[in-house]
């Protein structure tokens, strides 16, 4: 008797097994500290052992280093270096793949219906995870390690060290930025257009209002993670999460208030201007707030290599 599998069980299974795949490469890159206290013989002895079956330790050689010294250390040794680089280009490059055979061979793309709701979010929020753990680690490792005043005295300010490291970031995150606007422009392009009714707008434009307007929401999120992180020892990612929420959510109203009150959209039926207006000004706000923890936050760590 044959089994006929749906593209639900499909999809489970390889989300399941690339779960498991992204678990299995990057454990030992987060487990890698020794552990004190009573639980360092344990491991030393662990080991030992290990060592004595003939198991060899040694990782994957690191390149030489780049002109940029601090982007390629941080590229390297906090995001993976090219094993990581592979890893984030098969998995977010799979989803891109998958929509791109879905129009070759549907003539649409599977994130514009189907598959929309589990491809589009899981890929948006898999990529939103991963620059939140860059930004929450990025500065906080070298604080823990208490390496960043070693840092502070090569012969560039800390705001040109920011700029570095976040340079690193930006490179070891090239994969999902790339393969996440690829699949938001196959949702623009095959999603079908139709006019708001009352106006003359087009869903396309709405969408990509929603589009861009996403993205400048993941610049404030992780700023606000980076910034939280030079105070919290822990937790400063879902602490970042939950206060950018909370912080769109109050923009949000009020400004749906104050628009509201002054133009009386909804009564004349025209929402031209809660749409262009709602996200002009939380985009513009949460820019502003972005820039404010960005410079305090080069402030903190210059108090804090002082400190050091």
């Amino acid at each position: 008797m044959a089994v006929r599998l749906g593209w639900q069980a499909v999809i489970n299974v390889a989300f399941g097994v690339g779960c498991f795949l992204l678990a299995w490469a990057v454990f030992q890159r987060f487990c890698e500290r020794e552990i004190e206290g009573p639980g360092a013989a344990t491991r030393a002895v662990a080991s030992v052992m290990v060592n004595s079956m003939g198991v060899r330790l040694r990782g994957p050689r690191v390149p030489r280093p780049w002109r940029d010294a601090l982007a390629w250390k941080d590229f390297y040794f906090l995001w993976g270096g090219r094993v990581g680089f592979i890893i984030r280009t098969l998995a977010y490059g799979g989803a891109l793949a998958f929509d791109g055979w879905g129009v070759a061979t549907q003539g649409t793309a599977f994130a514009t219906y189907s598959f929309g709701v589990q491809s589009f979010p899981l890929m948006s929020l898999a990529f939103s995870i991963d620059l939140s753990v860059m930004a929450a680690r990025v500065f906080r490792t070298e604080l823990r390690d208490q390496t960043f005043s070693t840092l502070a005295m090569l012969p560039c300010g800390v705001r040109d060290i920011v700029h570095r490291k976040v340079w690193g970031c930006f490179l070891a995150a090239a994969p999902g930025a790339f393969c996440s606007l690829g699949i938001q422009i196959l949702f623009l392009a095959f999603v079908p257009d139709s006019t708001l009714s009352g106006t003359n707008m087009s869903t396309h434009t709405i969408w990509g209002i929603q589009v861009a307007t996403s993205w400048l929401g993941r610049v404030f999120v992780i700023v606000l993670i980076a910034w939280l992180s030079l105070y919290m020892k822990r937790g400063a990612l879902p602490a970042g999460w939950f206060l950018s929420f909370v912080a769109s959510t109050l923009v949000s109203i009020i400004a749906m208030l104050i628009l509201t009150a002054t133009s009386f959209a909804f009564m004349r039926g025209s929402p031209v201007l809660i749409v262009y207006g709602l996200p002009a000004i939380t985009a513009i706000v949460g820019l502003f707030v972005s820039w404010i923890l960005y410079v305090q936050g080069v402030q903190r760590l210059q108090s804090l290599a002082g400190e050091e």
